[in-house]
């Protein structure tokens, strides 16, 4: 499955993924886009269909096909998926940073988290233009039993500027462990399920 599906399964039931499986799943991403980064690969187009899930628990991020190979100096103009671009992508995608990726990773954080994306609209250049110049609206106004302190990670990581955001996957799930109090849990956790009575 890819997390898409699994994420319209839970929307389907009205629920919303466990906290465990959004840490688990989110610092298998983190990691492998850390790796990604440190060879001077950009992904571009981090989004939940591109993430999948197998049946043995292993959490895999896929298709490279609009990444930016920074050492080659590659550009590409190509647009990533609109709810899930970063600021700096939405302007001119040649610009994506690996804090790019960060933000797309927080976009999916805030809907595993809430139920729903931070910024939707009709038409691709109204979100574009949301994720630049409209900030989110606050996790906890969607979901409130969310804390501050799990707020706070969120609109850190979907911060405009790159720089205010975390530079690194790995800081990220730092910070995310520590607001969701659940260090060291994420290891023992399998593959969720899909819910029950999902079309």
């Amino acid at each position: 499955e890819d997390l898409s599906a699994i994420l319209d399964s839970y929307h389907y039931q009205h629920k919303l993924m466990p906290q465990e499986d959004v840490l688990r799943i989110a610092k298998a991403v983190a990691n492998a886009l850390d790796y990604a980064h440190a060879q001077g690969v950009i992904h571009r187009d981090v989004k939940p269909s591109n993430i999948l899930l197998s049946k043995d628990g292993r959490v895999l991020l896929g298709d490279f096909g609009m990444a930016l190979e920074v050492r080659d100096g590659s550009q590409g103009n190509a647009f990533g998926t609109p709810h899930y671009i970063s600021p700096e992508q939405a302007r001119r995608s040649a610009d994506a940073l690996p804090q790019s990726d960060i933000y797309s990773l927080g976009v999916i954080l805030y809907e595993m988290l809430t139920g729903k994306v931070p910024f939707d609209d009709s038409t691709s250049e109204e979100i574009a233009l949301k994720h630049i110049a409209q900030a989110p609206m606050s996790p906890s106004k969607v979901n409130t039993s969310l804390s501050k302190e799990i707020e706070n990670v969120l609109l850190k990581a979907l911060e405009k500027n790159a720089k205010n955001r975390y530079q690194s996957g790995a800081q990220l799930i730092t910070a995310l462990e520590e607001a969701l109090q659940l260090k060291g849990s994420a290891k023992k956790l399998s593959l969720p399920p899909l819910p029950a009575g999902a079309p």
